[in-house]
């Protein structure tokens, strides 16, 4: 008898992308907290807002098999204090901020299977049990052809959040330099800035009512205005994970507030440090964007073990592999 499974996911829109992917394989119902991950979903799957309450609650009340859990929502040894043969697997979610912190690490140390994107956060990761299956974000790209689509000439650009994205620091000469090239820049605040820096994204907002060239995006689906960009702008966001299988330009706007581990880890390509060096580095990306495509194929196979558009398949695999010898 296959297993009753149910999604658990973070309310942050990063968090949607790995559900949304296993949705295309297990039609499941998705436990959301109060936040937009499960509004953004509510087209997709059924979605039970459980808001401020008790999701290990709603979720026992389900009596489970499996529950796959995108972000920092659930803490394995609660829900098997209601349930306890529930079977929790973690879908990397403290991945995207290069090593397991906070309720991240609770999740990734008690679940019972972690399944990672990169080699370099399986290598390290401890957990009960893992399994290195790839990024899930690219399995929706390759489903919906977005990996074979041609670039504008436009620049996305993917801030992180606090001290370490480039927002408040790059913000006027990123404007400046992409209105004086001739090139669209498409802003996509990190969507935690929205509740920690609102100063910044409201400054964003003022951009688009100053300058043609800028528009602000708020999208689950940053896969999509990926497709359509011709280089990416970034600092420490993990958003790089997610960009380097398009093989295109990525410019990385350093300041004082750039993690230096990022920045050994993520630089794939250009580093600007000032006005002269970002003009230079995206008139490059434009007339020459294959300059560093050698560099890029080497940061991806020291990341990725496979971009082949079945992460979840091989997600599914070892799921139902180790749910069998539980």
């Amino acid at each position: 008898m296959s297993p009753r499974c149910a999604h658990a996911v973070a309310a942050g829109v990063q968090h949607v992308a790995a559900v949304r992917a296993l949705l295309r394989r297990i039609d499941a119902p998705v436990y959301a907290t109060r936040g937009v991950a499960g509004r953004a979903l509510a087209g997709e799957a059924t979605v039970v807002d459980v808001g401020d309450g008790d999701l290990h609650a709603a979720l026992a009340d389900g009596a489970f098999d499996v529950v796959f859990v995108s972000g920092p929502c659930l803490e394995p040894a609660r829900l098997r204090a209601h349930q306890p043969r529930t079977f929790v697997v973690s879908l990397g979610g403290s991945e995207r901020t290069r090593s397991p912190a906070g309720s991240d690490d609770v999740l990734s140390a008690e679940a019972d299977l972690v399944l990672t994107a990169t080699k370099p956060f399986h290598a390290r990761l401890v957990a009960r049990d893992k399994a290195l299956v790839g990024s899930f974000r690219h399995d929706l790209v390759v489903a919906g052809g977005l990996d074979r689509l041609a670039p504008l000439r436009c620049v996305l650009w993917a801030p992180g959040e606090g001290p370490t994205g480039s927002l408040a620091a790059w913000g006027p000469t990123v404007v400046a330099v992409t209105a004086a090239l001739g090139i669209e820049c498409w802003i996509h605040p990190h969507p935690a800035s929205h509740r920690s820096e609102p100063h910044l994204v409201r400054w964003a907002h003022a951009q688009v009512l100053r300058h043609e060239h800028v528009t602000v995006l708020h999208t689950d689906q940053l896969e999509r205005p990926m497709s359509k960009a011709a280089a990416l702008l970034t600092d420490a966001s993990s958003v790089v994970l997610d960009w380097l299988p398009f093989d295109r330009p990525t410019i990385v706007l350093d300041h004082p507030g750039l993690d230096p581990v990022a920045r050994a880890e993520l630089a794939t390509s250009v580093m600007a440090r000032d006005a002269v060096e970002l003009e230079a580095a995206l008139h490059g990306a434009l007339v020459d964007p294959e300059r560093d495509r050698v560099l890029r194929a080497s940061a991806r196979s020291r990341l990725f073990e496979a971009l082949d558009g079945h992460a979840t398949d091989r997600a599914l695999d070892a799921t139902w592999a180790a749910w069998e010898r539980r």
